[in-house]
């Protein structure tokens, strides 16, 4: 008799027959061990199926990493080596625009954006050269481009920074000039017969907004109007003017510097007047602060003659004397010494602005004296706008009689290259 074989249960360890699909015991289904080992083997065929796809997917995503890192370094190595020659056209540029050749350095700048037109530097930098040559349409125009090519807050900030040049230009021969005319320059002329109008106009962001604003001169009549503009919605709109005499007609010779002091982060806008009559001077010199508005800060003026002087300051008199009603023998020391402390005071007066003292004192053999404020041109902060000047000078206080009846006026802003 054949011994009868049984089958284990795997979950419970409980003895079943051999012909037992089911544990009597536990009822788990049963599993013997040639099934077992065939579906060992079956996972063990599938693991190894498994392992191999993987092998082969590792392999391909080996090879596109591969590929694609090659591809890589091959834009990598064209973009540094565009960027090699983008920046070494800008270097180019920069050092021609120090050199203040405009040309070239325009030249270099646009062949920076051929180069490479998504970066904004090139559109910004050739903008400026644009704007320094009053080139203010070609300006708008390179940073529109910039702003389609490369785009960015700067080159849109720089847009609307250049934009009122433009505007500003076509103002001045559209309204300004139609309205007023343009007066005269470069030319001795009676003053009955000179041309009158726009003298001179400057473009400055005074009020710091970083929108550029303008500043006009114009003369009419012994009046000058100096008058300020800026922009706002695309529009020219006039801030605030004000009109200064120009008092030549009892003179002999007289000149009128009129030019823009940068102190302090302000801007000044400074007079200086000067009368010269036979043994007199009349000397007359006021700083006015420009932001949104044109307000004056200060007048200083001296009356010197032979027989008396007046000094005031903001028309307030702070030292006087008139030889017909005072006494001068026997108290020179204090008179003069009462002058000279005046006109210390009053060369002071300006410091605050930013024009030292020295600059308003003269000195020679017969004394000291108060001068009128005159702009040093040398000097970057000052930026000179015009000067009038009527009768002839010898020196700087020596004058040729009978030429008070002839004005020349000098502008010194070329605003007349702007008109068409």
């Amino acid at each position: 008799m054949m011994e009868e074989k049984n089958k284990t249960c795997h979950a419970c360890g409980a003895e079943n027959p051999e012909g037992n699909k089911f544990c009597e015991k536990c009822g788990r289904l049963l599993q013997d061990e040639t099934e077992k080992t065939e579906k060992n083997m079956k996972n063990q065929s599938a693991i190894k199926n498994l392992s191999r796809q993987k092998k082969v997917l590792i392999g391909i995503v080996v090879g596109v990493l591969l590929i694609a890192g090659a591809v890589c370094g091959i834009v990598k190595y064209y973009d540094n080596k565009t960027i090699a020659e983008y920046n070494t056209k800008i270097s180019e540029a920069d050092k021609y625009l120090n050199e203040q050749d405009y040309e070239k350095a325009e030249t270099a700048y646009l062949a920076a954006i051929d180069i490479e037109p998504k970066i904004d530097e090139a559109y910004l930098k050739v903008a400026d050269v644009y704007v320094v040559q009053e080139k203010y349409e070609e300006a708008e125009m390179i940073l529109q481009k910039g702003q389609k090519q490369a785009g960015g807050k700067q080159i849109k900030a720089k847009l609307k920074q250049v934009k009122p040049y433009g505007l500003y230009d076509e103002y001045i021969n559209s309204t300004i000039v139609q309205d007023v005319g343009l007066a005269d320059i470069d030319k001795r002329t009676n003053i009955s017969q000179i041309n009158t109008g726009l003298v001179s106009a400057e473009i400055c962001d005074f009020n710091k907004d970083d929108i550029p604003d303008m500043l006009t001169v114009a003369y009419s009549n012994a009046l000058i109007t100096i008058t300020l503009y800026t922009c706002k919605d695309d529009e020219v709109v006039e801030l605030d003017s004000v009109d200064e005499e120009y008092n030549m007609a009892a003179a002999e010779a007289s000149k009128i510097d009129i030019f823009l002091k940068e102190y302090s982060d302000k801007q000044y806008l400074v007079l200086g007047e000067e009368y010269l009559m036979s043994g007199a001077s009349d000397t007359l010199s006021t700083v006015f602060e420009i932001d949104e508005n044109i307000e004056k800060q200060c007048t200083i003026y001296g009356l010197e003659d032979i027989l008396s002087y007046t000094y005031s300051i903001n028309d307030k008199v702070i030292a006087e004397f008139d030889e017909s009603v005072d006494v001068y023998e026997g108290n020179e020391a204090s008179h003069d010494a009462n002058q000279r402390n005046a006109i210390n005071t009053l060369s002071k007066s300006f410091e605050p602005y930013g024009i030292k003292a020295n600059r308003l004192l003269g000195k020679d053999d017969y004394g000291t004296w108060i001068k009128r404020a005159t702009c040093k041109e040398e000097d970057t902060s000052e930026t000179y706008l015009c000067y009038f000047q009527t009768g002839f000078y010898t020196s700087d206080r020596g004058i040729e009689f009978g030429g008070g009846d002839k004005l020349i006026i000098k502008d010194k802003t070329d605003v007349r290259s702007r008109i068409k």
